[in-house]
């Protein structure tokens, strides 16, 4: 079951340095890598959650040195996360409840022969717990919006850094597997 497919953005600022000097650059090719989606539901609302994603975005930056020349390849993973409380399409199931109780033991006692305790030589105990199903998360869309600085030149105005800030767009599809209990 689709719970939502959630946008988020986030902002980053980034540096790498060429392993030469560039006249200029004729490509930046960009692939957006998540490492880490994590769906932390919140306590007490079921369509609510708290959304930890981290990832890179992987660039290979085609380059030249000079005005003659062969163009250069180089690649760089540049990092990103970011946190956010989102509104989900469908509620998260939870078929018997979000949390058990952190004892998850109950204790069965016999009456004592005479009426006033418990008799302690014969009792039982009886053991559950709550498997809920998992939130998976899932990378549909990315963007990336950048605004490139070039730095560091040498005598033949060429650079070899790049400082850039970028806006990320990502959209996750959260999904859960229907238990039957589902509410309607």
């Amino acid at each position: 079951m689709v719970l939502g497919n959630i946008q988020v953005q986030t902002l980053i600022e980034s540096e790498y340095k060429l392993p030469s000097y560039a006249a200029d650059i004729k490509e930046i090719r960009k692939n957006v890598h998540l490492t880490q989606c994590e769906v932390l539901p919140i306590t007490n609302v079921n369509d609510m959650a708290s959304l930890f994603i981290e990832g890179y975005i992987h660039k290979n930056i085609q380059y030249v040195e000079g005005c003659e020349g062969y163009v250069r390849d180089y690649s760089v993973n540049v990092p990103f996360n970011c946190y956010s409380r989102v509104q989900l399409a469908r509620p998260i199931l939870f078929p018997f409840g979000q949390y058990s109780r952190k004892n998850n033991d109950l204790e069965t006692r016999v009456l004592a022969e005479d009426g006033q305790g418990a008799d302690r030589c014969t009792f039982g105990s009886s053991t559950f717990e709550i498997n809920n199903e998992p939130i998976h998360c899932k990378l549909v869309a990315s963007s990336v919006n950048q605004w490139d600085v070039l730095q560091n030149f040498d005598n033949c105005g060429r650079f070899d850094t790049v400082s850039e800030k970028e806006d990320i767009t990502l959209t996750v599809r959260l999904t859960q597997i229907g238990s039957g209990c589902e509410p309607s």
